[in-house]
């Protein structure tokens, strides 16, 4: 069935067909089983309904709203940009989400899997992974609140050839405050045993390449003619080389390859703590992002940060 603005019920569902729903922002509930792909070459459709045995549930299908269920699928989810899960559950599928760009979720379970998502990107996704062999594999974007349950949470992180592609987990495993980003230089998390005085946690960079950074960093968005007053906390075993930056995306040296931003601090090696301060203005007419990043490159040791800013005389924000 090819159709747009269309409702596909229990009874409109022809199982065993090779293609049997092509929407166009239709909804579709009920059933559709036994399917080569399900749903398919469509566009914004909402979908309430059940999937079960087909070797792609969605396919090619972006910008849905995927309330339902998949099971015993292939892949619940392939080539779908810019779909959003909300109260999604898939169960028992090879792949939960795959090659899907800016998949957004309110909420959503990924059971009895072996990748639970794969070579996609999220963005701000909310999605509880358990029972699956990889929760994550060459993934990047933002997972918020998200719970990743299995050993092996992001695979691939340190396979990439590209030192800018980055992976971050805010209220990571869904515990709030908590942080994780996976980079090609290695893993940085936050860490509530080693801090500066005063500070409630740091962000400790487990460092596993003498030629990769592994770097972790926050977006500040900065409203024209406004500056931004940072403060920076700073420790490093001895050997490792460790900085922070403020990077414009436009401007970016993990993308260039040259350059050390806006403005870039070296930060004492030695085991102890040191705090730096720095300041930036937005002479632009609009608003604009700019990355406060911290870098830490050594083939083993460790380095923390803390952080905070402030937008002129307003509250600070952390």
């Amino acid at each position: 069935y090819s159709s747009s603005g269309a409702i596909f019920t229990a009874e409109s569902v022809v199982s065993g067909s090779a293609q049997p729903i092509r929407p166009y922002y239709a909804e579709i509930r009920g059933l559709v089983s036994g399917c080569s792909q399900a749903i398919t070459a469509g566009y914004g459709s909402i979908f309430t309904g059940t999937v079960i045995g087909c070797s792609q549930a969605f396919y090619q299908n972006p910008r849905d709203i995927i309330s339902g269920i998949v099971l015993g699928c292939t892949y619940a989810i392939q080539y779908c940009a810019g779909s959003t899960l909300n109260n999604s559950k898939f169960i028992g599928c090879q792949f939960g989400i795959a090659y899907t760009s800016a998949i957004k979720a309110s909420s959503a379970t990924i059971c009895a899997s072996t990748f639970g998502i794969y070579n996609s990107s999220t963005d701000n996704a909310n999605i509880y992974i358990h029972s699956t062999q990889y929760d994550t594999a060459f993934c990047v974007g933002t997972l918020i609140n998200s719970l990743l349950s299995d050993t092996i949470e992001s695979y691939g992180y340190n396979l990439s050839v590209n030192k800018a592609t980055y992976f971050d987990s805010f209220d990571h495993d869904q515990v709030a405050g908590s942080f994780r980003a996976w980079t090609l230089g290695g893993i940085t998390s936050s860490n509530t045993s080693e801090k500066p005085t005063g500070r409630t946690r740091s962000y400790q960079s487990v460092c596993q390449s003498a030629t990769y950074p592994c770097w972790h960093q926050r977006e500040i968005l900065v409203e024209a003619g406004r500056q931004v007053r940072i403060r920076v906390w700073g420790k490093a075993d001895a050997g490792v080389t460790y900085k922070a930056q403020l990077v414009l995306p436009t401007d970016d040296p993990l993308v260039t390859g040259s350059g050390s931003g806006e403005w870039e601090q070296t930060m004492t090696a030695d085991g102890s703590w040191y705090e730096y301060k720095t300041a930036w203005t937005n002479t632009a007419t609009y608003p604009v992002t700019i990355y406060l990043r911290f870098l830490a490159t050594a083939a083993s040791g460790n380095a923390y940060c803390d952080f905070q800013w402030a937008f002129d005389r307003s509250p600070s924000r952390r």
